[in-house]
């Protein structure tokens, strides 16, 4: 029996407690304050985890606040609302789906996530939750900034969209946005990560926070890479953009051996989905692409090295001499030898047309010195 499992089993022993002395218990590790007309929620510890089980059939909610407080929520006094009250965070609140469907008001817009689906709701996005009966059962990770060290940032700097995502929820505090993920395979692969930070935050063992921290890099990193992302569309747009600009720099990097099944095993998106990308982006395909990559390549090395031809077209990647010289001169118009002469001669005559300039400007310096001089002594001369 798993963690979860264990805190629905045992639901049935936890205490009753009303929805208002639910608060007042909650205010021991949550302020609230009012700002707008909305409630702020602000959690004392840089990270803290929740569980949250509603049975429709029990017509039951169970509630545990970082495993200290364990309760059965009695809803004799459910008012007729849809939406609990409208509140934000000062921390991010990662929310997970363990089971069921869950409904979120976010910043007016009415949003369903099922099982195995991941929310992230920045800080100062208001929210509220449904209030409609819904067989659920929801995880809840609350950061605030403070979680997210030099250590952590290191960690995920190096991949443009997990750092897209990192400055989005919590530099651009103005977006008041959410990102949702769902799960791209039917293997959910956030499940067991999720339970082993639930286990390292409940026994509270040496370390465990540091562990907690490296299981949070990789839930992000499994999300950005296994995970479809649910963004508004300038958002999509940006991810958009930033996965294209490590998808080139991957091909500059890798012109040799690189290939969209490459591509695939490296960013885990399907092939088709690179090929539209190349294509929006640069109206090119991914051949067109990784050939203009490749003649590039050839060129500086052309201008700026020794090495034969053969040795360049092998170093791009090229098996057949005949096919690339055919490439090469339908781009360029002329073979690779006949290329680099031309670039040396251009860059010979424009050294020496420039020789006559420079011999130009350095007779007229003398010569403005030589009457400057002059005048300052017939100067002097007139004066005596």
């Amino acid at each position: 029996m798993n963690i979860f499992e264990q805190f629905e089993y045992n639901s049935s022993s936890y205490p009753v407690m009303k929805v208002q002395q639910l608060i007042a218990m909650y205010a021991r590790n949550l302020s609230f304050g009012n700002h707008h007309n909305h409630s702020i929620f602000s959690v004392d510890n840089a990270f803290s985890i929740n569980f949250f089980r509603k049975f429709i059939n029990e017509h039951q909610s169970v509630y545990t606040i970082n495993f200290d407080l364990y309760v059965q929520i009695d809803e004799s006094e459910k008012s007729n609302a849809t939406w609990s009250y409208i509140h934000k965070h000062d921390y991010i609140e990662l929310g997970y789906i363990v089971k069921g469907e869950f409904n979120l008001l976010i910043t007016g817009q009415e949003h369903t996530f099922k099982a195995g689906d991941v929310y992230i709701i920045d800080l100062n996005s208001e929210h509220a939750e449904s209030l409609l009966d819904q067989d659920c059962f929801v995880v809840y990770l609350c950061m605030k900034e403070e979680f997210f060290d030099d250590l952590f940032i290191s960690e995920i700097e190096g991949d443009n969209v997990q750092l897209f995502i990192r400055k989005a929820l919590m530099k651009q505090k103005n977006l008041k946005q959410y990102i949702k993920f769902s799960p791209r395979y039917k293997e959910d692969l956030v499940y067991s990560l999720i339970e082993q930070v639930a286990i390292e935050h409940k026994e509270k063992r040496k370390g465990s926070f540091h562990i907690i921290k490296g299981l949070i890099i990789r839930i992000f990193y499994t999300l950005t890479n296994q995970y479809e992302l649910s963004l508004k569309s300038y958002q999509t747009q940006k991810i958009n953009q930033l996965l294209f600009i490590q998808v080139e720099d991957y091909l500059r990097q890798n012109y040799k051996e690189a290939s969209i099944k490459r591509l695939v095993e490296k960013f885990h998106f399907q092939e088709d989905y690179f090929t539209r990308l190349i294509k929006k982006q640069t109206g090119m395909s991914f051949s067109q692409l990784l050939l203009s990559i490749r003649l590039a390549k050839v060129v500086e090395l052309l201008q700026h090295t020794n090495s034969t031809v053969s040795h360049i077209i092998e170093s791009v990647g090229y098996e057949s001499r005949n096919y690339f010289y055919s490439i090469f001169k339908k781009q360029y118009g002329m073979t690779p030898e006949r290329f680099r002469l031309a670039q040396r001669s251009a860059k010979k005559s424009s050294r020496n047309s420039t020789q006559p300039l420079i011999v130009l400007v350095e007779v007229g310096i003398q010569l403005l010195v030589h009457i400057w001089i002059t005048f300052i002594v017939g100067a002097l001369h007139i004066k005596m």
